[in-house]
C-alpha cells in the first residue's frame, strides 16, 4: 500500500499480544508496547498510528464475556510504553458482569498507586478508579472508553514533551 501511495503515508502498527479469550491475559498481566522513541515517525512516512487497546481484530458485537478485563498503557521512567491487564477472577460462566468488573477494578486500585503516577494520572484513568468508591457498574462500552481515552491524554502528554 505504502509504494502505491507513498504521500501521507501513515505506519500502523498492532503491538497488543490478543489471546483468544479475555481470561488468558492473566497469562501476561504486563507486556512491552513500544520503545522510548516510539513517537519518532519513520522515514517515509507522515505519521504513526497504533491500534491502541482494540487491537488489529474487529468484533462489532457486544454480549456479557466470561472475563473482563481491564487495558492501561502507561510510560515506564525510562520511556517505555507498557500495557497492564486487570483481569476479574470469577470466570467460570457469564453471569455477574458487574462483580467481575470490581474484580478487575480492585486490582488496579492496588496496583495503580505505585505505577501510574504522574503523566500517566490521566483525567479518563481517575474516572475509572472513582468507580471503586461506589457500586455502579458502568458497562462494559464505558470502561473501553475511558481506557481509550487514557491512552490518548497519556499519548498527547508524551507527544507535547517531545
Amino acid at each position: 500500500m505504502h509504494q502505491l501511495l507513498p504521500q501521507h503515508a501513515v505506519l500502523l502498527t498492532d503491538p497488543v499480544a490478543t489471546p483468544a479469550h479475555v481470561a488468558d491475559y492473566q497469562e501476561i498481566t504486563d507486556a512491552y508496547f513500544a520503545p522510548a522513541n516510539w513517537y519518532q515517525t519513520p522515514v517515509g512516512f507522515d505519521g504513526f498510528g497504533d491500534y491502541s487497546l482494540m487491537g488489529r481484530p474487529y468484533f462489532d458485537h457486544g454480549m456479557p464475556s466470561r472475563a473482563i478485563a481491564l487495558h492501561l498503557i502507561y510510560v515506564t521512567v525510562n520511556g517505555d510504553l507498557r500495557i497492564h491487564h486487570f483481569v476479574s477472577d470469577s470466570n467460570a460462566n457469564m453471569r455477574g458482569q458487574k462483580q467481575k468488573f470490581f474484580e478487575a477494578l480492585t486490582k488496579l486500585t492496588d496496583w495503580a498507586p505505585a505505577h501510574l503516577t504522574g503523566l500517566n494520572r490521566t483525567p479518563a484513568l481517575a474516572t475509572l478508579l472513582a468507580y471503586a468508591e461506589g457500586d455502579k457498574f458502568p458497562g462494559l462500552g464505558i470502561i473501553k472508553k475511558l481506557a481509550i481515552m487514557h491512552h490518548f491524554q497519556l499519548m498527547h502528554r508524551l507527544l507535547a514533551l517531545n
